[in-house]
């Protein structure tokens, strides 16, 4: 067995704080080689002890010894916390920044079919410190005439950046008025995912009202134990 081979050894199992002791490796790897056995060997017995046990996912590793390059499946410690699933309350309340391109037939009420690239802030209120603050969202969205009931389908990416982390995502939205009920209501829902120390959250959350007060509900966790809505643009 060279040095060089060893040395790889030895480097692989401390590195992934394996429970297997390195020493007992490459001991383990000279006896085959005493035995006649090829090089490969010691990979085959590295591939039926899984290394890694800090992971905290189900990876795939590649790894490359002396001059092999071999499989080691991680699977996650079961006994590592696992973040909780935080349900969220709250409200929010949105100003237009810019009112974006209006184009496409006309509606009642001087709106066009085609809405594209309005900006609002949002200020949300929540039960989490961690999604309460300013919300940067662009709106795009396309409208319709139901009986006297005009009907928006809307789209777009929102941003929230805290002082520890932020959030990036999207919504869909419906939104609609009519003459007997001319404040615009809105439903939207919404999927971001975390940035900074947020990293590998999920949060989805649905906000119901009217433009100036919007009711939301919500539930923060791990971005691979939340079922997202369905957030892609028409």
């Amino acid at each position: 067995m060279t040095d060089d081979l060893a040395a790889r050894i030895r480097e692989h199992y401390e590195a992934a704080a394996a429970p297997v002791d390195a020493d007992e490796a490459i001991n383990r790897h000279n006896v085959r080689v005493a035995q006649g056995s090829d090089r490969r060997r010691p990979l085959e017995w590295l591939r039926r002890r899984p290394a890694v046990a800090a992971g905290a996912a189900a990876l795939a590793t590649l790894v490359l010894v002396g001059g092999a390059l071999f499989l080691v499946s991680t699977d996650p410690d079961p006994s590592l916390p696992v973040a909780p699933i935080t349900e969220v309350a709250g409200e929010s309340t949105c100003t237009i920044d810019s009112i974006g391109t209006w184009t496409g037939d006309p509606l009642p009420g001087g709106f066009t079919t085609s809405q594209r690239g309005q900006t609002n802030t949002c200020v949300t209120a929540a039960s989490d410190a961690r999604v309460s603050g300013q919300w940067d969202v662009t709106i795009n969205c396309d409208y319709t005439v139901e009986n006297d009931t005009t009907v928006g389908t809307c789209w777009g990416p929102l941003t929230m950046e805290g002082v520890d982390g932020g959030w990036e995502g999207t919504f869909v939205a419906t939104t609609e008025w009519s003459s007997g009920a001319p404040v615009i209501s809105h439903v939207i829902d919404a999927d971001v995912l975390g940035r900074g120390s947020y990293l590998g959250l999920r949060y989805i959350h649905r906000s119901e009202g009217s433009f100036y007060s919007l009711a939301l509900t919500g539930r923060i966790g791990p971005a691979d134990a939340l079922t997202p809505p369905t957030t892609t643009s028409p």
